[in-house]
């Protein structure tokens, strides 16, 4: 998983079928976030957090959400 507080690129171990917008849950944080599916791809997606979160933004400059090569802009 690549993480910041914008968005993040998510691994599965098979492939899944996400809707336009998806509920996250961070544990051991025990908090929700909603985001918007931007790219999928099988098992990995790319999610866009509907906010940022500022609980992740020391994590902006070291981890970079990289874009899926194939990544064609998801409507809202």
């Amino acid at each position: 998983m690549d993480i910041n507080s914008r968005g993040a690129r998510l691994r599965f171990g098979a492939p899944v079928a996400a809707g336009p917008e998806v509920q996250l849950l961070f544990i051991p944080e025990h908090v929700t976030a909603s985001a918007w599916v931007v790219w999928q791809n099988g098992s990995e997606i790319g999610v866009e957090f509907t906010r940022p979160l500022p609980w992740l933004r020391n994590l902006d400059m070291s981890n970079p959400v990289s874009r899926h090569p194939r990544e064609k802009p998801a409507g809202r």
